[in-house]
């Protein structure tokens, strides 16, 4: 869900932006995919823009201009659809490009784009029906940077740069002899924004006693991770962490070699399910790493008591995400509406836990 984040900005003329190196904040706000179109929320009036007479969209493979006549008021937001172009855009739902161009004087001039999906800059996955993308907004000491970072529900019209939706990241970081390695830092972004401090706020993760690590407050996006110990790189790459799941990891190292090993990502599990609140069916879907051999898995549902009150079963079908329908009407009448938690066990060991919400009617 997103929030209001009023940020302060400067109101420069269309030329001057043209030539100032100096980047506004994105055009951009929130792009929301449907099965047939689009809704794409726009923060135009700070490049001096009094209507979309002269502006397009493009994509990796096609491009289309706005319609005649549609204003741009200053402090409001614009959302636009498919339906305000003057003919049809494709847009790649497996991942694209979406560009925003402005003619000025006889060349076309890129006002903003946003990658997702698997489009080689991407830097989130394809958005999930109920999710959206955002360009979210930090504040480090007065400076303004943007990470995109998913979004759930959309909300395109309401407010800009701020989304209240997280994930979490969890798992273990063990030696080759599957021992606890304590004191791991988990790096995701730049160190001094840990230390300094950033609004909102990016929290630093460890490995504990058990070598366990976790943070329920991480964005929904692709992350390059670093494993540190004693200020030496065991493991560098990118994992992606997802809204409302626990994206889970598990990291072998040797951390008695010289110099940089290769590392091992034995695993990575995350479960979401779809629809939640749940009345009736719902999906879960589990994503697991590719190429990992594992062969069955169970969800376990549990009430708040910790009482198990059902459970289903799955096989490996040897492809990267596998789903499951859940009917709640299995329950017993006994079981009302409420929170529920729910365990994917892999090969009876490896788990990765959320939570839903049931409606009984």
């Amino acid at each position: 869900m997103k929030s209001l984040l009023l940020i302060p900005v400067f109101i420069f003329c269309t030329c001057f932006l043209k030539a100032n190196p100096l980047p506004p904040p994105p055009v951009i706000s929130e792009l929301v995919l449907y099965q047939f179109g689009f809704s794409l929320e726009l923060a135009l009036d700070m490049w001096g823009i009094d209507n979309l007479d002269n502006v397009r969209l493009t994509t990796s493979s096609s491009q289309a201009n706005f319609n005649q006549g549609i204003s741009v008021i200053f402090g409001e937001l614009l959302v636009v659809t498919e339906e305000d172009l003057q003919s049809s855009l494709f847009i790649d739902p497996a991942g694209d490009v979406l560009i925003i161009e402005e003619n000025y004087g006889g060349s076309w001039y890129e006002l903003d784009k946003i990658y997702f999906g698997n489009h080689y800059y991407s830097l989130v996955s394809i958005p999930l029906e109920g999710e959206s993308i955002v360009q979210q907004a930090f504040d480090y000491w007065g400076e303004i940077f943007y990470w995109t970072v998913k979004n759930k529900p959309p909300s395109p019209g309401s407010s800009a740069y701020q989304t209240d939706a997280r994930g979490t990241l969890s798992g273990y970081v063990l030696d080759k002899f599957a021992q606890a390695v304590p004191g791991a830092w988990i790096k995701y972004c730049d160190e001094a924004y840990y230390w300094n401090g950033t609004s909102p706020p990016l929290q630093a993760i460890y490995s504990d006693s058990s070598g366990y690590f976790f943070c329920d407050d991480m964005f929904a996006r692709k992350y390059p991770v670093e494993i540190i110990i004693n200020n030496t790189t065991f493991w560098n790459a990118d994992i992606v962490v997802e809204l409302d799941s626990n994206n889970y990891y598990e990291f072998i190292i040797d951390s008695l070699a010289v110099g940089i090993p290769e590392p091992q990502k034995l695993l990575e599990v995350d479960i979401s399910n779809y629809p939640n609140p749940v009345n009736g069916n719902t999906t879960f879907k589990i994503n697991t790493s590719r190429g990992h051999i594992w062969n069955n898995g169970s969800i376990k549902i549990f009430d708040l008591s910790g009482k198990v009150v059902d459970v289903l079963y799955f096989n490996n079908n040897h492809t990267d995400i596998i789903e499951v329908t859940w009917n709640a009407k299995r329950l017993n009448t006994n079981n009302r509406s409420g929170v529920y938690c729910y365990v994917c066990e892999i090969d009876g060991k490896l788990s990765t836990s959320n939570k839903m919400i049931l409606i009984n009617e």
